[in-house]
């Protein structure tokens, strides 16, 4: 006998991605998911279909148009059922009753679309239905366990993933000091297996932290060689001894960032850990500066390239209340990168005319004049995310900064802007996501970093909180209100 159970979803899952509709079929034979898409869902996006130029107009528009093609290609209707496959099913809610005869929980206001959802679900909770409410909108999954009901954020991710702890950090922890002293004995030609470190199935370009302070030991697992070896060759080429790792997860990351077969990093982390300072660091002794006594033909990347994402509303195109030219009105999303890079121009002793070759003049950039020499040949190049379209990024080492404020949507339109030989940097803190309705957990940041961790060419570092440096003060913050956020 096949069991039946219901899947009731809310607006906030098809504004964020349109293909949510094909993710609840069951993997079961003997299970059939019946999708349920509430009336007020519907009405909602036919309301939101009308925005143009936003990203959540587009998903309406998107979600409404894979339903028609949906009843076009499989038959049946939204009230009589739409047969996606043997074990999915996608119905609206006024199969179920009329809104007329729904019985609305107590306590909440009927006028408000999310009560006449949350009543739908109840209802089915209790006619005995195995029913499960679906929503990224936090405050409202609170609202639905209050009441006893089945409610859970939507999970693209592979695995049972509920929480930040238990998302993929790059890295595993081990206490073995006699290992230390192998490696110390011999450190230039060390290499362990899995096995002999007790790692079962390591990921591509996975971490083993023996040290995490006062000279940090790690080894990294190289999915060519299937063995962990030791980092130093790529932390040592492309350095100076004016920046060096404090711990081992800033080992681990500056290891990532100057390794030629990792094309993309994940850092991830709360305020101070580096992850700014340390990828534009890298940036600049890979592609703009002869640090080190090489030649500048013989470095790696050519051009860096260094974006933000504004997390300001839904809509993509609201830069027009800032006064000033383009320059002016993208700056104060800038000013952390900015920061960072003057700290480094002082720290490797940039002069003026140096910078502004660097630089270009970014007045004019910024105003899209393509006039002089400088602007046409300058090496480092920061632009807002709404620029991007169009542009394909060859031999550049290209930062996105707080990346947890990148739509799903944007995240994909940029990676598919790396051409050959670039390298893309992913730092963010999942904590300050700013995007309604996605959160810590449920950001584009961390989900990519969970799909790409197979990914013989991607690696990642999570840097645990108590390892911020930025000051005590911060650190202190971090500590006593961090677990607030999100």
């Amino acid at each position: 006998m096949t069991k039946e159970k219901f899947k009731v979803l809310d607006t906030n899952l098809f504004l964020s991605d349109p293909n949510t509709l094909s993710s609840f079929g069951s993997k079961r034979e003997d299970e059939t998911n019946t999708v349920i898409i509430p009336i007020e869902v519907l009405a909602e996006l036919d309301k939101f279909k009308s925005e143009m130029g936003t990203e959540r107009g587009y998903n309406a528009r998107e979600t409404l148009r894979k339903i028609h093609e949906l009843k076009r290609d499989k038959g049946g209707t939204l009230y009589s059922g739409i047969q996606v496959s043997p074990t999915h099913i996608i119905r609206s809610s006024l199969f179920i009753t009329e809104p007329s005869g729904l019985e609305l929980i107590c306590g909440l206001d009927p006028q408000k679309p999310d009560t006449r959802i949350l009543s739908l679900v109840n209802m089915l909770k209790k006619a005995g239905k195995d029913v499960e409410f679906v929503s990224n909108d936090t405050s409202l999954l609170d609202i639905a366990d209050a009441f006893g009901i089945d409610a859970n954020p939507c999970h693209d991710m592979e695995g049972d993933i509920r929480r930040l702890d238990q998302c993929y950090k790059g890295w595993i922890k081990l206490d073995n000091p006699a290992l230390i002293a192998q490696y110390e004995r011999k450190p230039k030609d060390f290499k362990i297996s899995a096995g002999e470190l007790g790692i079962k199935d390591p990921q591509p370009n996975m971490y083993a932290v023996l040290r995490e302070t006062k000279k940090p030991v790690i080894f990294r697992y190289d999915p060519k060689e299937k063995l962990f070896t030791p980092p130093h060759s790529y932390i040592y080429n492309f350095r100076s001894n004016k920046v060096e790792p404090k711990n081992a997860f800033q080992m681990m990351y500056m290891d990532m960032l100057k390794n030629p077969e990792v094309e993309l990093v994940f850092a991830i982390g709360v305020a101070g850990t580096s992850k700014t300072f340390l990828s534009v660091e890298a940036a600049l002794v890979q592609a703009i500066r002869n640090i080190d006594g090489k030649n500048p033909s013989e470095l790696p990347y050519a051009r860096v390239f260094i974006t933000r994402p504004r997390a300001i509303s839904s809509d993509e195109s609201d830069l027009g209340f800032l006064p000033g030219a383009l320059k002016e009105k993208v700056d104060p999303w800038f000013g952390p990168i900015y920061d960072q890079l003057y700290q480094l121009f002082e720290t490797y002793k940039f002069d003026s005319d140096e910078r502004a070759h660097i630089m270009g003049d970014e007045d004019s950039v910024m105003d899209g004049a393509k006039g002089s020499d400088m602007v046409q040949n300058r090496k480092i190049h920061i632009f807002d995310t709404l620029y991007k379209r169009g542009r394909s990024l060859t031999d550049a080492f290209w930062i996105i900064d707080d990346a947890q404020n990148l739509t799903k949507t944007q995240l994909y339109d940029l990676g598919t802007r790396a051409a050959s030989n670039c390298k893309l940097v992913l730092n963010g803190d999942p904590t300050q996501c700013d995007i309604k309705g996605e959160g810590a957990l449920m950001n584009s940041l961390v989900r990519a970093n969970e799909a790409f961790k197979g990914y013989e060419h991607s690696a990642t570092v999570w840097f645990p909180d108590e390892f911020s440096v930025r000051s005590p003060l911060a650190s202190a913050f971090i500590k006593y209100l961090g677990n607030r956020k999100g």
